[in-house]
C-alpha cells in the first residue's frame, strides 16, 4: 500500500511539475502583484520605511490573497511556474506597471 501511496504522490508531482499554464492566469496574477505593490508602498509611507515583523506581511499579504480568492497554496505554485517561464513573468510585471500608472493617472485627474 505503501509503494502505492509513494508512485500515486510522486505522479502528481510530475503532473504538477509538467503544467502548461499557470494556477493563476495572468490578468489575476496583475491584480494581486498591484495590490501588493500598493501594500508595500502604503507600508513603507506608513512606518517611514521601517523594519516589519513578518508576521505583519504575512497578514496583510494574505489579506490581498483572500481579496482575490486565493490562498498561499495557490499562490506559492503559481509563483513557481512564473518563475520557470520569465517571459510569461515580465509580461505579467508589464501589466503591473501600466495598471499603475493607469491609477496614478486617473488619480492625478481626480485631485489635480
Amino acid at each position: 500500500m505503501s509503494l502505492l501511496k509513494n508512485t500515486a504522490f510522486l505522479a502528481l508531482l510530475f503532473v504538477g511539475a509538467c503544467q502548461e499554464r499557470s494556477p493563476i492566469d495572468a490578468e489575476k496574477m496583475t491584480a494581486v502583484l498591484v495590490d501588493a505593490v500598493l501594500l508595500e508602498a502604503g507600508h513603507q509611507q506608513k512606518y517611514n520605511f521601517g523594519v516589519l515583523p513578518d508576521s505583519a506581511w504575512l497578514r496583510d499579504y494574505r489579506f490581498v490573497l483572500t481579496k482575490h480568492g486565493l490562498d498561499t497554496g495557490t499562490f506559492y505554485p503559481a509563483m513557481r511556474w512564473y518563475k520557470d517561464h520569465p517571459d510569461a513573468y515580465a509580461q505579467v510585471w508589464e501589466s503591473v506597471i501600466t495598471e499603475l500608472q493607469n491609477k496614478e493617472l486617473a488619480r492625478r485627474q481626480a485631485h489635480p
